[in-house]
Protein backbone atom coordinates (compact mmCIF):
# COMPACT_ATOMS: atom_id res chain seq x y z
CA UNK A 1 0.00 0.00 0.00
CA UNK A 2 1.59 3.56 -1.10
CA UNK A 3 2.42 5.78 1.96
CA UNK A 4 0.51 8.64 2.89
CA UNK A 5 2.24 12.33 2.59
CA UNK A 6 1.84 12.31 6.79
CA UNK A 7 3.54 8.74 7.06
CA UNK A 8 6.70 9.78 5.08
CA UNK A 9 7.00 13.15 6.88
CA UNK A 10 6.66 11.44 10.20
CA UNK A 11 9.15 8.75 9.01
CA UNK A 12 11.18 11.46 8.18
CA UNK A 13 11.21 13.20 11.57
CA UNK A 14 12.68 10.27 13.30
CA UNK A 15 16.10 11.03 11.30
CA UNK A 16 16.04 14.58 12.76
CA UNK A 17 18.42 15.08 15.79
CA UNK A 18 20.14 18.26 16.78
CA UNK A 19 23.22 16.47 15.39
CA UNK A 20 21.71 16.03 12.04
CA UNK A 21 21.12 19.31 11.16
CA UNK A 22 23.68 21.45 8.99
CA UNK A 23 25.19 24.06 11.06
CA UNK A 24 23.74 27.16 8.69
CA UNK A 25 20.10 25.75 9.68
CA UNK A 26 20.62 25.85 13.49
CA UNK A 27 22.20 29.31 12.96
CA UNK A 28 18.84 30.55 11.04
CA UNK A 29 16.78 29.01 13.56
CA UNK A 30 18.54 30.83 16.33
CA UNK A 31 18.31 33.72 14.37
CA UNK A 32 14.66 33.45 14.11
CA UNK A 33 13.83 32.83 17.57
CA UNK A 34 15.02 36.17 18.58
CA UNK A 35 14.04 38.29 15.47
CA UNK A 36 10.60 36.77 16.92
CA UNK A 37 10.90 37.33 20.49
CA UNK A 38 11.67 41.12 19.25
CA UNK A 39 8.97 41.43 17.41
CA UNK A 40 6.43 40.44 20.58
CA UNK A 41 8.58 42.87 22.92
CA UNK A 42 7.99 45.63 20.44
CA UNK A 43 3.93 44.79 19.70
CA UNK A 44 3.66 44.84 23.53
CA UNK A 45 1.84 48.84 23.50
CA UNK A 46 -0.84 48.04 20.77
CA UNK A 47 -4.24 47.96 22.12
CA UNK A 48 -5.01 44.36 20.60
CA UNK A 49 -2.12 42.46 22.33
CA UNK A 50 -3.56 44.19 25.47
CA UNK A 51 -7.11 43.27 24.73
CA UNK A 52 -5.51 39.18 23.92
CA UNK A 53 -3.80 39.73 26.98
CA UNK A 54 -6.83 40.71 28.96
CA UNK A 55 -9.02 38.30 27.33
CA UNK A 56 -6.80 35.25 27.58
CA UNK A 57 -5.61 36.29 31.27
CA UNK A 58 -8.88 35.99 32.63
CA UNK A 59 -9.06 32.18 31.21
CA UNK A 60 -6.66 31.09 33.82
CA UNK A 61 -5.11 27.46 34.55
CA UNK A 62 -1.47 26.23 35.41
CA UNK A 63 1.38 28.48 35.00
CA UNK A 64 3.67 26.88 32.26
CA UNK A 65 4.86 29.46 30.10
CA UNK A 66 5.40 32.90 30.07
CA UNK A 67 3.02 35.63 28.05
CA UNK A 68 6.15 37.69 27.01
CA UNK A 69 6.17 41.31 27.68
CA UNK A 70 4.50 40.45 30.61
CA UNK A 71 5.24 38.70 34.32
CA UNK A 72 2.17 36.22 33.63
CA UNK A 73 2.93 32.44 33.18
CA UNK A 74 -0.04 30.78 31.89
CA UNK A 75 -1.13 27.20 30.68
CA UNK A 76 1.05 26.64 27.53
CA UNK A 77 -1.45 26.79 24.67
CA UNK A 78 -2.90 30.50 26.17
CA UNK A 79 0.60 31.50 26.39
CA UNK A 80 1.20 30.57 22.56
CA UNK A 81 -1.85 32.14 21.74
CA UNK A 82 -1.14 35.50 23.17
CA UNK A 83 2.96 35.47 22.09
CA UNK A 84 1.30 34.32 18.38
CA UNK A 85 -0.63 37.05 17.83
CA UNK A 86 2.36 40.18 19.30
CA UNK A 87 4.76 37.94 16.74
CA UNK A 88 2.45 38.67 14.02
CA UNK A 89 1.13 42.28 14.79
CA UNK A 90 3.12 44.24 13.35
CA UNK A 91 3.36 42.84 9.94
CA UNK A 92 7.31 42.50 10.21
CA UNK A 93 7.25 38.60 10.56
CA UNK A 94 9.84 37.07 8.04
CA UNK A 95 8.34 35.66 4.95
CA UNK A 96 9.05 32.39 2.85
CA UNK A 97 8.45 32.83 -1.23
CA UNK A 98 7.00 32.53 -2.88
CA UNK A 99 4.43 30.30 -0.64
CA UNK A 100 3.87 33.64 0.65
CA UNK A 101 4.23 32.24 4.91
CA UNK A 102 5.60 33.44 7.51
CA UNK A 103 6.68 30.83 9.56
CA UNK A 104 8.14 31.96 12.51
CA UNK A 105 5.24 34.13 13.92
CA UNK A 106 3.22 30.81 14.83
CA UNK A 107 6.34 28.05 15.16
CA UNK A 108 8.36 29.97 17.77
CA UNK A 109 5.38 30.97 20.32
CA UNK A 110 4.33 27.75 19.84
CA UNK A 111 6.99 25.97 20.61
CA UNK A 112 8.54 27.47 22.81
CA UNK A 113 5.03 28.08 25.21
CA UNK A 114 5.08 23.99 25.07
CA UNK A 115 8.93 23.85 25.52
CA UNK A 116 8.86 25.89 28.36
CA UNK A 117 5.96 23.64 30.04
CA UNK A 118 8.33 20.33 29.74
CA UNK A 119 11.51 22.19 30.13
CA UNK A 120 12.70 20.99 27.23
CA UNK A 121 16.39 20.77 25.87
CA UNK A 122 17.49 23.75 24.13
CA UNK A 123 19.29 20.92 21.46
CA UNK A 124 15.23 19.04 21.51
CA UNK A 125 13.65 22.70 20.83
CA UNK A 126 15.87 23.54 18.09
CA UNK A 127 15.18 19.58 16.26
CA UNK A 128 11.60 20.22 16.66
CA UNK A 129 11.73 23.70 15.09
CA UNK A 130 13.29 22.21 12.04
CA UNK A 131 10.69 19.76 11.51
CA UNK A 132 8.35 22.27 12.42
CA UNK A 133 9.75 24.47 9.38
CA UNK A 134 9.53 22.14 7.45
CA UNK A 135 5.97 20.79 7.42
CA UNK A 136 4.95 24.43 7.24
CA UNK A 137 7.01 25.69 4.34
CA UNK A 138 6.25 22.46 1.97
CA UNK A 139 2.55 22.42 3.02
CA UNK A 140 2.01 25.62 1.65
CA UNK A 141 4.32 25.24 -1.22
CA UNK A 142 2.41 21.85 -2.55
CA UNK A 143 -0.57 25.00 -2.48
CA UNK A 144 1.44 27.10 -4.82
CA UNK A 145 0.66 27.80 -8.56
CA UNK A 146 3.49 28.53 -10.50
CA UNK A 147 1.27 29.16 -13.25
CA UNK A 148 -0.90 31.20 -11.69
CA UNK A 149 2.08 32.96 -10.05
CA UNK A 150 0.37 33.05 -6.70
CA UNK A 151 -1.05 30.34 -3.50
CA UNK A 152 -4.02 28.49 -4.70
CA UNK A 153 -4.91 29.45 -0.74
CA UNK A 154 -5.09 32.95 -1.35
CA UNK A 155 -6.67 33.16 -4.38
CA UNK A 156 -9.56 31.19 -2.17
CA UNK A 157 -9.62 33.52 0.44
CA UNK A 158 -7.69 31.73 3.01
CA UNK A 159 -4.68 32.95 5.27
CA UNK A 160 -1.45 29.88 4.18
CA UNK A 161 0.43 31.24 7.08
CA UNK A 162 -2.10 30.29 9.94
CA UNK A 163 -3.62 27.10 8.10
CA UNK A 164 0.10 25.76 7.39
CA UNK A 165 1.45 27.34 10.72
CA UNK A 166 -1.19 25.09 12.29
CA UNK A 167 0.19 21.88 10.71
CA UNK A 168 3.96 23.16 11.45
CA UNK A 169 3.08 23.78 15.18
CA UNK A 170 1.54 20.65 15.63
CA UNK A 171 4.39 18.53 13.69
CA UNK A 172 6.73 20.43 15.76
CA UNK A 173 5.42 20.39 19.25
CA UNK A 174 4.45 16.47 18.76
CA UNK A 175 8.48 16.08 17.92
CA UNK A 176 9.06 17.72 21.16
CA UNK A 177 6.79 15.38 22.98
CA UNK A 178 8.94 12.80 21.28
CA UNK A 179 5.63 10.84 19.90
CA UNK A 180 7.61 8.98 16.97
CA UNK A 181 6.61 9.17 13.09
CA UNK A 182 2.95 8.21 13.83
CA UNK A 183 2.08 10.39 17.09
CA UNK A 184 3.99 13.55 14.09
CA UNK A 185 1.17 11.69 11.80
CA UNK A 186 -1.87 11.78 13.96
CA UNK A 187 -0.84 15.31 15.43
CA UNK A 188 -0.73 16.95 11.72
CA UNK A 189 -3.85 15.18 10.65
CA UNK A 190 -6.03 16.15 13.86
CA UNK A 191 -4.35 19.53 12.86
CA UNK A 192 -5.65 19.82 9.81
CA UNK A 193 -9.18 20.01 11.21
CA UNK A 194 -8.23 23.22 13.58
CA UNK A 195 -6.22 25.63 11.11
CA UNK A 196 -8.46 28.89 10.04
CA UNK A 197 -7.81 32.14 8.58
CA UNK A 198 -9.30 34.33 5.99
CA UNK A 199 -8.12 37.38 3.85
CA UNK A 200 -10.28 39.58 3.44
CA UNK A 201 -8.97 42.02 6.20
CA UNK A 202 -6.23 42.42 4.28
CA UNK A 203 -8.14 44.17 1.58
CA UNK A 204 -10.98 45.75 3.35
CA UNK A 205 -9.43 46.29 7.09
CA UNK A 206 -10.19 45.19 10.96
CA UNK A 207 -7.57 43.68 13.62
CA UNK A 208 -8.48 40.04 13.81
CA UNK A 209 -5.62 39.09 11.11
CA UNK A 210 -3.15 39.99 13.99
CA UNK A 211 -4.05 36.89 15.86
CA UNK A 212 -3.59 34.42 13.27
CA UNK A 213 -0.57 33.25 13.86
CA UNK A 214 -1.36 33.06 17.86
CA UNK A 215 -4.62 30.89 16.49
CA UNK A 216 -1.98 28.70 14.51
CA UNK A 217 1.03 28.61 17.32
CA UNK A 218 -2.88 27.60 19.72
CA UNK A 219 -4.24 25.58 17.45
CA UNK A 220 -1.14 23.52 16.56
CA UNK A 221 -0.24 22.98 20.13
CA UNK A 222 -3.67 21.67 21.28
CA UNK A 223 -3.65 19.16 18.15
CA UNK A 224 -0.19 17.69 19.65
CA UNK A 225 -1.45 17.89 23.26
CA UNK A 226 -4.53 15.32 21.66
CA UNK A 227 -2.52 13.14 20.07
CA UNK A 228 -0.13 13.17 23.10
CA UNK A 229 -3.48 12.24 24.82
CA UNK A 230 -4.72 9.45 22.31
CA UNK A 231 -5.98 11.15 19.86
CA UNK A 232 -5.70 9.71 16.22
CA UNK A 233 -5.94 11.72 12.83
CA UNK A 234 -6.48 10.05 9.21
CA UNK A 235 -3.17 9.48 7.87
CA UNK A 236 -4.56 10.27 4.47
CA UNK A 237 -5.41 13.96 5.89
CA UNK A 238 -3.59 15.89 3.76
CA UNK A 239 -3.99 14.49 -0.12
CA UNK A 240 -7.22 12.60 0.86
CA UNK A 241 -10.73 12.77 -1.31
CA UNK A 242 -11.92 14.64 1.79
CA UNK A 243 -8.77 15.92 2.87
CA UNK A 244 -6.97 19.31 4.35
CA UNK A 245 -5.93 20.45 -0.02
CA UNK A 246 -9.30 19.35 -1.24
CA UNK A 247 -11.01 21.78 1.27
CA UNK A 248 -8.52 25.03 1.01
CA UNK A 249 -7.54 24.15 -2.18
CA UNK A 250 -10.27 22.35 -3.93
CA UNK A 251 -8.00 19.27 -4.66
CA UNK A 252 -5.14 21.60 -6.52
CA UNK A 253 -1.67 20.52 -5.10
CA UNK A 254 1.71 19.45 -6.11
CA UNK A 255 2.91 16.76 -3.99
CA UNK A 256 6.60 16.89 -5.53
CA UNK A 257 6.39 20.46 -3.80
CA UNK A 258 6.00 18.40 -0.21
CA UNK A 259 8.53 15.59 -0.52
CA UNK A 260 10.91 15.96 -2.95
CA UNK A 261 14.54 16.97 -0.94
CA UNK A 262 12.89 15.95 2.31
CA UNK A 263 15.77 15.45 4.63
CA UNK A 264 17.80 16.50 2.09
CA UNK A 265 17.08 20.43 1.49
CA UNK A 266 16.33 22.86 4.03
CA UNK A 267 13.83 25.96 3.85
CA UNK A 268 15.07 27.84 6.95
CA UNK A 269 17.77 29.46 5.67
CA UNK A 270 15.49 30.64 2.33
CA UNK A 271 13.28 32.69 4.61
CA UNK A 272 13.65 36.14 4.46
CA UNK A 273 13.71 38.95 6.52
CA UNK A 274 11.07 42.09 5.93
CA UNK A 275 13.06 45.26 5.07
CA UNK A 276 9.79 47.17 6.08
CA UNK A 277 6.86 46.60 8.95
CA UNK A 278 4.13 46.28 5.88
CA UNK A 279 2.66 43.60 3.59
CA UNK A 280 6.04 42.33 1.20
CA UNK A 281 3.98 43.47 -1.64
CA UNK A 282 4.21 47.17 -0.41
CA UNK A 283 8.12 46.57 -0.32
CA UNK A 284 9.05 46.75 -4.22
CA UNK A 285 6.64 50.54 -4.26
CA UNK A 286 8.59 51.67 -0.88
CA UNK A 287 12.04 51.00 -2.64
CA UNK A 288 10.89 52.84 -5.47
CA UNK A 289 9.48 55.95 -3.93
CA UNK A 290 12.55 56.08 -1.77
CA UNK A 291 14.88 55.99 -4.79
CA UNK A 292 12.11 58.71 -6.06
CA UNK A 293 12.90 60.62 -3.07
CA UNK A 294 16.14 60.52 -3.01
CA UNK A 295 16.23 62.18 -6.46
CA UNK A 296 13.60 65.23 -5.92
CA UNK A 297 13.76 68.21 -3.72
CA UNK A 298 10.33 68.75 -3.55
CA UNK A 299 7.50 66.35 -3.24
CA UNK A 300 4.74 68.90 -4.75
CA UNK A 301 6.55 68.19 -8.34
CA UNK A 302 5.40 65.22 -7.88
CA UNK A 303 2.27 64.84 -10.22
CA UNK A 304 1.49 61.54 -10.71
CA UNK A 305 3.08 57.88 -9.84
CA UNK A 306 2.30 54.74 -11.74
CA UNK A 307 3.48 50.96 -10.29
CA UNK A 308 3.02 47.91 -12.48
CA UNK A 309 2.24 45.04 -10.13
CA UNK A 310 0.87 41.47 -11.19
CA UNK A 311 -2.58 40.55 -10.80
CA UNK A 312 -2.61 38.91 -7.22
CA UNK A 313 -0.33 41.90 -6.18
CA UNK A 314 -3.08 44.43 -7.51
CA UNK A 315 -5.97 42.78 -5.86
CA UNK A 316 -3.97 42.53 -2.48
CA UNK A 317 -1.99 46.21 -1.97
CA UNK A 318 -4.58 48.46 -4.54
CA UNK A 319 -7.99 47.11 -4.48
CA UNK A 320 -10.55 48.17 -3.78
CA UNK A 321 -9.12 51.35 -4.53
CA UNK A 322 -11.24 53.81 -2.45
CA UNK A 323 -10.25 52.24 0.64
CA UNK A 324 -6.40 51.40 -0.17
CA UNK A 325 -6.14 55.33 -0.84
CA UNK A 326 -7.88 55.58 2.68
CA UNK A 327 -6.93 53.34 4.98
CA UNK A 328 -8.50 53.37 8.42
CA UNK A 329 -6.26 52.39 10.41
CA UNK A 330 -2.64 51.79 11.24
CA UNK A 331 -2.65 48.18 10.18
CA UNK A 332 -5.37 48.71 7.32
CA UNK A 333 -2.14 51.15 6.15
CA UNK A 334 0.37 48.61 6.02
CA UNK A 335 -1.88 46.69 3.08
CA UNK A 336 -2.25 49.34 0.76
CA UNK A 337 0.24 50.13 -1.54
CA UNK A 338 -0.47 54.27 -2.36
CA UNK A 339 -0.40 54.71 1.33
CA UNK A 340 3.28 52.99 2.10
CA UNK A 341 4.46 54.77 -0.93
CA UNK A 342 3.30 58.22 0.29
CA UNK A 343 5.02 57.27 3.63
CA UNK A 344 7.81 56.09 2.34
CA UNK A 345 8.01 59.92 -0.12
CA UNK A 346 7.10 61.94 2.98
CA UNK A 347 9.51 60.04 5.45
CA UNK A 348 12.28 60.37 3.41
CA UNK A 349 12.09 64.16 3.56
CA UNK A 350 11.05 64.84 6.69
CA UNK A 351 13.24 62.00 8.79
CA UNK A 352 10.92 60.08 9.88
CA UNK A 353 11.03 56.16 10.14
CA UNK A 354 10.80 52.87 11.93
CA UNK A 355 7.73 51.44 13.21
CA UNK A 356 5.66 53.94 14.71
CA UNK A 357 4.66 54.90 11.37
CA UNK A 358 2.39 52.26 11.40
CA UNK A 359 0.64 53.47 14.10
CA UNK A 360 -2.79 54.63 14.08
CA UNK A 361 -2.04 58.28 14.98
CA UNK A 362 -0.34 58.55 11.58
CA UNK A 363 -3.54 58.20 9.54
CA UNK A 364 -4.72 61.14 10.43
CA UNK A 365 -1.62 63.43 8.77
Amino acid sequence: MTETLLQRFGQFTETVTYATLPAAVIQSLKERALDTIGLCLAATPLDTSRMMVEMVSHWGGHAEATAIGTSQSLPAPSAALINGTLAHSLDYDDTHLPSVLHPSASLIPGVFAAAEAIRADSKDVLAALAVGYEMCVRSGMAGYDRALGNSVFFERGWHATSICGTLGVAAAVAKLYRLGAAGVMHAVGIAASMGSGIIEGNRAGGSVKRMHCGWAAHAGLVAAQMARAGFTGPPSALEGRFGFYQAFCSGQFDEGEFVNGLGETWCVPEIFYKPYPANHFTHAGIDAALKLAARIDNLDDIVDIELGVPSPVLRTIAQPPEQQARPQSGYHAQFSGPFTIAIALMTKVTGGGGLGLWLDDFIDV
